[in-house]
């Protein structure tokens, strides 16, 4: 059950809504390792790898979009 709320928080964080959820998500700019980000690594390429760990933990909203194919 723990990882189930786990892996909900970590979805939520970056596909929530904050109006809904009450929070506003910060996981990839706080450099967290979530759920979602071991599933990134663990499903991309040699190339989308180095992509996420450049960007990954960035302030920088541009940086840790999913705008260079990562996702």
């Amino acid at each position: 059950m723990g990882e189930f709320f786990q892996i909900l928080d970590d979805y939520l964080d970056l596909f929530g809504d904050p109006s809904v959820t009450g929070k506003v998500g910060t996981d990839i700019q706080n450099n967290k390792c979530s759920w979602l980000v071991v599933q990134c690594l663990q499903r991309s390429t040699l190339e989308q790898r180095q992509i996420l760990k450049k960007n990954y933990g960035q302030k920088e909203a541009d940086k840790v979009a999913p705008s260079e194919g990562i996702i």
